[in-house]
């Protein structure tokens, strides 16, 4: 497969997590649709598919654990900071 038929799929596919974690937002976490699924199980297996297209990529992983890590240390940081403010 040709990279670009790689980041074709790479984009569809960040699409579909799009669209799952705005279910899990528009219609709560749990919700379970018939012919869907339940929700944050849809949006389990649409991240899985992302995933599995980035591996896919000849990518540098170092880099992409580095971001990784650190947008978790972002995240992390930024929710220490919103309880400080809220309180």
């Amino acid at each position: 497969m040709k990279i670009e038929d790689k980041l074709i799929l790479l984009v569809e596919e960040a699409g579909e997590v799009i669209q799952a974690a705005t279910k899990c937002i528009r219609f709560t976490w749990n919700e379970d649709w018939p012919g869907y699924g339940v929700n944050h199980e849809v949006l389990a297996q649409e991240i899985g598919d992302l995933l599995g297209i980035v591996d896919s990529l000849p990518l540098d992983k170092e880099i992409i654990e580095k971001y990784r890590k650190s947008k978790m240390q972002k995240v992390i940081d930024w929710n220490k900071q919103w309880k400080t403010l809220k309180t």
